[in-house]
């Protein structure tokens, strides 16, 4: 528009911008003689929640538990988390035990290549207060306790590959008490 290069508020602008639920960060620069350098940094969905706005929009949710608009085809290969019945802040963030703890979930499979490999997470359902229940893909169900989060999803994915190794069909594995048990 013929502006002043120097005439623009930063934090102005920088305001503006982080208001979109889905931007993590920006980085604004002068770029003399004549423009702006403004580089955005978006949240990264790990997780959907299964609430829509009002206008039919999946919720996603990052690592930090922010949660933002969804694209259109961004959530379709991510967990969905079910059963959170909170409130999200004004910032757009969930404080919540339970929604953390999908989150753990979630992040220990990501880092650990050979629980990525075989624990594909489709669902999430947070409603119990004794255990987590979820589902992958390949539609086996598995019910983890709310301690041990790591260790027993290694039982349990070395459990379900052995198994699958024999030739034997996995559709429930239960893994909250001492033993993990195999449903067929």
């Amino acid at each position: 528009n013929g502006a002043n290069i120097f005439s623009f508020d930063f934090n102005d602008i920088e305001k503006i911008i982080l208001s979109l639920s889905y931007v993590k960060n920006v980085s604004i620069k002068r770029d003399l003689p004549n423009a702006l350098r403004i580089k955005l940094y978006e949240r990264k969905g790990v997780a959907t929640l299964d609430r829509t706005t009002r206008k039919g929009i999946m919720l996603e949710i990052d690592e930090d538990s922010f949660v933002f608009n969804a694209g259109l085809e961004s959530h379709r290969l991510l967990p969905q988390i079910v059963g959170y019945k909170g409130l999200i802040n004004s910032n757009n963030q969930i404080y919540d035990k339970d929604i953390n703890l999908a989150l753990d979930i979630i992040s220990i499979c990501d880092e650990n290549d050979y629980l990525s490999k075989h624990l594909q997470i489709s669902r999430i359902d947070i409603r119990n207060n004794d255990f987590i229940f979820f589902r992958l893909f390949d539609g086996i169900q598995i019910k983890l306790p709310r301690v041990l989060i790591k260790k027993k999803l290694q039982d349990v994915c070395s459990t379900m590959v052995i198994s699958k190794g024999r030739g034997q069909s996995v559709r429930i594995i239960d893994a909250v008490g001492s033993n993990i048990i195999i449903r067929k």
